[in-house]
């Protein structure tokens, strides 16, 4: 579960409270869960919390956070953003179809078989193997299966080291 709000508003969310189907409830430890995964490329900060009390499951998630940042002379501010989560049916992208090549320029392929489901964005992740540091997002592309960088978005990883990258799709509307 993760939890970002407007970089200028970070420093001042007093609370955040996520409730949702089953009873699920969580408010984040504004320290303990704050994570910064930021790198040169890119800033990346926010709340996290993996292994909640209860599973994440289909259905609707309120979202409220409280914010003490005297806006127009209030000294409270409250926002409830709710998110919906649904497992729909997914094709996962085979393993065998994941391609990487680097041109003699530098420039490096990252490739993957769309699985024959239009409609669909997808993401190109580039991240340390234990997770703690993420060096490249694409952002949300529709129905592509190559993303090319050149050096310089990479330009954060160093010789040597082993990293992982995969692809994370997302539906048509964000919300899958």
């Amino acid at each position: 579960m993760y939890l970002d709000v407007r970089p200028g508003s970070r420093d001042y969310v007093k609370s955040a409270c996520v409730t949702g189907p089953a009873g699920f409830s969580y408010c984040f430890d504004m320290d303990g869960d704050y994570t910064d995964l930021s790198t040169e490329t890119r800033i990346y900060k926010g709340w996290f919390k993996q292994n909640a009390a209860w599973p994440i499951t289909d259905g609707t998630y309120t979202f409220t956070l409280h914010y003490d940042d005297d806006l127009n002379g209030a000294t409270d501010y409250t926002e409830v953003v709710t998110r919906a989560l649904s497992a729909d049916a997914y094709t996962p992208v085979e393993e065998y179809s994941m391609l990487f090549f680097v041109w003699p320029d530098g420039v490096l392929d990252f490739g993957w078989d769309l699985a024959g489901i239009p409609g669909l964005s997808y993401e190109l992740i580039i991240r340390s193997l234990d997770g703690s540091e993420e060096y490249y997002s694409s952002g949300r592309n529709k129905d592509i299966g190559l993303v090319s960088l050149s050096p310089y978005p990479l330009r954060a990883l160093e010789r040597g080291r082993t990293y992982q990258w995969f692809v994370r799709s997302w539906s048509a509307d964000g919300d899958t």
